[in-house]
């Protein structure tokens, strides 16, 4: 049913949004520039941002960009990082 394909693309969608924090907050630990992830993964500068600040508001990342340990828990469980 339309109803099923509608789910089904919508938990798709909400993956690759996961995915590409995840990519951004590893990225930000490794010291790329936000405007550099952005580029690189072709969003919004300001999206980089949004993501990296609720990741310090969560404390997967400290202030500097390093990630903590709950942020390197989070990363290799598969929580969601930000």
């Amino acid at each position: 049913t339309n109803d099923r394909k509608s789910l089904i693309f919508s938990q798709k969608i909400a993956k690759m949004e996961a995915n590409s924090r995840y990519s951004q907050v590893r990225m930000i630990d490794q010291g790329i520039s936000q405007k550099e992830i952005s580029k690189t993964l072709g969003i919004d500068k300001g999206y980089v941002s949004r993501v990296k600040s609720e990741a310090i508001r969560k404390g997967f990342l400290t202030r500097t960009g390093g990630l903590t340990s709950k942020g390197t828990t989070a990363i290799h469980s598969g929580v969601s990082a930000a």
